[in-house]
């Protein structure tokens, strides 16, 4: 969810909580107190002395609010202990009144007017069962008191003195399944119109205040709203369900999709675009920002062009793998947000990209080598996004890759990847997909695969809950046991290659988020598992998942995101665990206590941690945060950076093109190809965070001249003619600059050497080091 306003701009970025104080072209993260992954609304309004005080709420711990911009945050008692709140406004003159509203899952609305010290019951539904679906104040509340709220099932309410008392309007369980979202004209006061997304039948209008209403869908299809907001030049924008983007510009009579330059819809994602905000700024009246699955989109021109922002740097790493031959062939493969796969050899001090062949998902996550990759050169990566899914796969390191779809339906797409550990024999993987129909989650699935990811299987089902992960035991050739974690509803067991499935400690696990399963390596012997969860650390069972006791005694944040296991377990009872908010934790005694080892760990936000298969021997760790991989060589005692040049190849969201661009395919290029232009005027913008930058192109006898700009200031010209051709090399190179956000920009001039027969400008990639 996202939030804006002339100060800064915040948005909640899985683990964190993201602000960017400069119009959202870069991002910083800041502390939270608790699971930013659990908080669902966030609001934002003026403080005193210039200062931005936000509010947010959270599933289980109700509203917390910030007085400084998001550097700190205290809780907001709102007098209903375990409160849910589905419903969160600020009043638009809240340094004048300090009201703020707040609607709850059992129907009650709450108002304070003293900056939620003290709150007040303005309305309690009859039904604990009618959730409050959204709250909307006029934009002159302070002076009219005009208040709306949607009651899912029941319809639309609205007041006229401040919410003393309430007269419903709409009835909407005659016309609709359910509200979603309101939204009233930005002058309301003269041109009262009221529009109210629906579950199933598109948006309903009222043009005078609420009193009557019509459908409203001139332009749109009939399906659900997920959000609706209104700009302050009065546009109107509303995401409808995987359908994309749609704005009004006659007050929500008449609708037209407005989707260039956002990525095209996936299919299989059930929430591709879930939340729309617009500015507060009245400079900046036509400022919209959409979130999406795979970052945040900016338009200043009322939606007529989206710009994708860095929000997260590829430099985060969502998934690593490590080559079991690691002490001789310094293997990793690591999947990025939006930087794709890369490859490193070199224990993991540079990284290639490998983008383009086969595989051009950006968000590729898990991933997976086979444990003979030595011998067969084989990865899996998860493909969460694009056109079909299932699997990327290479049997080549990384040079190539197919797409291996689970099944025939092109609607699943992987989300968790396991491969047996006697893969080389058996060319056994499983993998949890989630399927949908028309953009609709219908269930989750286990697949399984006995030939390498040829043919697919399905094996079992959960209705009605995400499998959040699944796990092999290392002794699955004799024991054929495997795990998945569903959520809130514990872990389910196979001892028969996923064929059945039994639910194991459902009392103890239940109610639960699990982010990780770990079996330990000596599983046929010790019967141990261990489990890293959202709330509750690390638990441990040594009985075969049978029984579970909490081992986070030390651990000083409880939302463990994974857990890593020495080889060498147990007679080295060494574990590690990545803490969301807490760095990497490390115990020597099979958990019964942690210590923290995060010494030159930047930051804290841990989102994986790894041991090479010689940990024993060599004390080798990674451990992947929002700011990239690093990496220990001593037990964790201190990190370096392991990442020092973050590669973007020319496909990279963060590059525009203008003018007369091609994208080739060339496998001398650093991921299988590379874009060139040879007309004067063509410009290639790059925008980086970073202190060097090089330019990664070509070189040949057809090649032309180029300028180089850095923020926008030109700095050198370029001869691109080589008698001989030469790909992917360094053409241009700045340092030393200042830490911070800074955009290069290449200029084709459409001139060249007198001894070149063309004026080619090639670009392979930009390397960044931050």
């Amino acid at each position: 969810m996202a939030a804006v306003h002339p100060a800064a701009t915040f948005i909640f970025g899985g683990v964190s909580l993201l602000i960017s104080d400069n119009g959202g072209l870069s991002f910083h993260t800041t502390p939270h107190p608790i699971a930013v992954a659990d908080f669902d609304l966030i609001r934002m309004a003026p403080g005193v002395g210039g200062e931005t005080t936000v509010y947010a709420s959270h599933r289980k711990k109700g509203l917390f609010r910030s007085v400084d911009g998001g550097l700190s945050w205290e809780e907001v008692d709102v007098g209903i202990p375990g409160v849910e709140i589905t419903a969160l406004v600020v009043s638009p003159a809240y340094l004048l009144d300090g009201t703020l509203f707040v609607g709850t899952a059992d129907g009650v609305v709450l108002r304070s007017t003293d900056k939620g010290t003290t709150w007040k019951s303005v309305y309690e539904s009859q039904d604990a069962l009618s959730s409050i679906s959204d709250i909307i104040l006029s934009p002159r509340y302070f002076s009219d008191g005009v208040a709306f709220f949607a009651v899912s099932d029941k319809g639309v309410f609205r007041s006229d003195d401040r919410g003393k008392r309430w007269n419903r309007l709409l009835f909407s369980g005659q016309i609709s399944k359910g509200l979603t979202h309101l939204a009233l004209s930005a002058d309301f006061d003269q041109n009262p119109v009221v529009l109210v997304g629906t579950q199933d039948i598109g948006v309903l209008r009222s043009d005078d205040g609420g009193t009557t209403w019509a459908k409203a869908n001139t332009g749109l299809p009939a399906d659900s709203v997920v959000d609706l907001v209104v700009t302050r030049s009065n546009a109107m924008f509303l995401i409808m369900n995987e359908k994309g983007i749609y704005r009004s510009l006659d007050s929500g009579q008449s609708w037209k999709p407005v989707n260039k330059g956002l990525r095209p819809l996936d299919p299989n994602h059930t929430e591709h675009f879930f939340d729309i905000a617009v500015s507060s700024d009245p400079d900046a009246a036509d400022s919209v920002l959409v979130a999406s699955w795979e970052g945040l989109y900016y338009s200043r021109t009322l939606g007529n062009k989206w710009l994708q922002l860095n929000v997260l740097p590829p430099t985060v790493t969502r998934a690593l793998d490590i080559s079991q031959r690691y002490a001789t062939d310094g293997t990793l493969f690591a999947a990025t947000y939006g930087g794709g796969i890369v490859k490193s050899e070199d224990e993991g001090q540079s990284w290639t990209g490998l983008n383009r062949n086969g595989i051009d998902n950006m968000f590729p996550d898990p991933l997976k080598m086979s444990p003979e990759f030595v011998a067969d050169q084989t990865v899996f990566a998860g493909v969460t996004g694009g056109d079909s899914g299932g699997a990327g796969k290479t049997t080549d390191g990384g040079n190539s890759w197919t797409f291996v779809p689970f099944v025939d339906d092109p609607n699943p797409y992987g989300r968790r990847l396991a491969v047996s550990p006697d893969y080389g024999n058996d060319g056994t993987v499983f993998a949890i997909s989630r399927k949908a129909r028309n953009g609709r989650l219908i269930y989750q699935a286990v697949h399984r695969s006995e030939d390498g990811g040829t043919t697919w299987r399905e094996l079992g089902v959960v209705l009605d809950s995400l499998l959040t992960e699944i796990a092999i035991s290392p002794d699955y050739a004799r024991d054929r046991t495997v795990v998945v974690a569903a959520l809130r509803q514990g872990l389910l067991m196979s001892t028969d290659r996923g064929e059945t499935w039994k639910p194991l400690a459902y009392k103890e696990l239940a109610g639960l988020i699990i982010n990780r399963v770990v079996f330990s390596p000596a599983y046929a012997t010790d019967r141990t598992l261990f489990v890293g969860t959202r709330s509750k650390g690390v638990m441990k069972s040594t009985d075969g998942g049978n029984t579970w006791q909490t081992i986070s005694n030390g651990l000083d944040h409880l939302d463990v995101n994974d857990i890593s296991v020495s080889p060498g377990y147990p007679w080295d009872p060494t574990l590690f665990c990545a803490a969301a908010n807490g760095g990497v934790y490390k115990s020597v005694n099979g958990g019964a206590t942690w210590v923290q080892h995060s010494n030159g760990l930047i930051p804290n936000i841990t989102l994986f941690v790894l041991q090479s298969p010689d940990y024993p021997q060599d004390q080798t760790v990674f451990a992947g945060t929002y700011k990239g991989i690093y990496k220990s060589t001593d037990g964790g005692q201190n990190w370096v950076r392991a990442q020092n040049y973050v590669q973007h190849d020319d496909m990279n969201h963060a590059i525009h093109y203008h003018g007369e661009w091609q994208t080739v395919t060339d496998s001398a290029c650093v991921s299988g190809g590379c874009s060139r232009a040879s007309a004067a005027g063509s410009e290639a913008h790059f925008q980086f965070t970073g202190t060097t930058v090089i330019w990664i192109g070509s070189k040949g006898p057809d090649h032309g001249v180029a300028d180089v700009y850095l923020d926008g200031r030109i700095v050198g010209t370029v001869d691109l003619y080589a008698a001989q051709p030469v790909s992917s090399t360094a053409i241009y190179q700045l340092s030393g600059l200042q830490p911070g956000l800074h955009s290069l920009e290449i200029e084709v001039l459409g001139a060249a050497n007198p001894s070149s027969s063309g004026t080619l400008v090639g670009i392979d990639a930009f390397d960044v080091l931050e």
